[in-house]
């Protein structure tokens, strides 16, 4: 069944299904627009917007090694703009999967590393500035016309990401089946995390091609425990609610091999509030 982004643990939409190897292509993008920019010296606003996205496209080759473990590797660029400023990456994701039955259920492991490679660096007009001329020790001050420079950033390395999960089928029935999932991140850039869901599939509806799946899940992270404030407000109660995600999607896979599905995806991003995912999929 295809996967929703913020339910990301072991599951049965594996790149290696139905062959002996499998190639894929990825592309993804999150940002948003049009928000004002705000100075110390004008703290209400300067009538200026920016806009910030981050932009990934990548291609993916796994392979079966036996009937029972294959493994995977992701090559991607990363395209990252912030205003005006613009940056980019290059890196690779590795994974392995491991399938078996528990009581005559399917049982799966899988451990992911993700992002590793080059540090991100960043250039473009944000960077431009005008740099005044100070007069030399002990000369009089004259007026002068600012020269044109350029700030120096300093490169920093991807958040790299080690992912360890695990899926269960408490229900595993010809048609339909209910999957526990759980899963142990620790990033180099904070403190470990979790995840722990689960996803009710459906196939051949009604005796057709059709499919469909329901999930929810809970998402922690160091950030989730943040100490925002010592007073109780409203952003406090929604960073209660950080983490909290639901979604399902539908599918129809054809007589040939043809798949294609849709799903969506809402969770909870704290303080930021409610976001929507939407992933297609294609295959044959």
């Amino acid at each position: 069944m295809p996967c929703a982004p913020p339910l990301a643990a072991p599951s049965h939409c594996g790149p290696c299904a139905g062959g002996s190897s499998s190639f894929g292509i990825q592309l993804g993008t999150f940002g948003f627009k049009d928000q004002p920019v705000y100075t110390v010296d004008q703290p209400d606003g300067t009538g200026s917007v920016y806009s910030v996205n981050e932009t990934f496209v990548g291609a993916t080759y796994a392979q079966n090694f036996s009937d029972r473990f294959s493994a995977g590797l992701t090559a991607k660029f990363i395209f990252d703009q912030l205003g005006d400023a613009e940056g980019n990456a290059f890196a690779v994701d590795f994974g392995t999967n491991f399938h078996a039955m528990l009581n005559n259920h399917p049982i799966k492991f899988s451990f992911v590393l993700a992002n590793l490679g080059t540090n991100l660096s960043y250039s473009g007009d944000a960077l431009n500035a005008d740099v005044p001329r100070n007069p030399l020790p002990g000369e009089p001050e004259v007026p002068t016309q600012p020269q044109p420079g350029e700030l120096r950033t300093k490169d920093f390395a991807l958040p790299t990401v080690f992912r360890v999960g695990l899926a269960y089928d408490l229900i595993a029935r010809e048609n339909s089946r209910f999957t526990l999932l759980g899963d142990f991140n620790q990033p180099t850039n904070a403190k470990a995390g979790f995840v722990v869901g689960g996803e009710w599939g459906l196939n051949r509806l009604g005796g057709s091609g059709f499919g469909a799946a329901l999930r929810g899940s809970y998402s922690y992270t160091a950030s989730n425990s943040a100490e925002l404030t010592t007073l109780s407000t409203d952003l406090s109660s929604r960073e209660d609610l950080q983490g909290l995600a639901f979604g399902g999607g539908i599918n129809f896979t054809a007589a040939s091999g043809f798949l294609l599905g849709v799903d969506y995806a809402y969770r909870h991003m704290g303080v930021l509030g409610a976001t929507s995912f939407f992933t297609f999929n294609v295959g044959w």
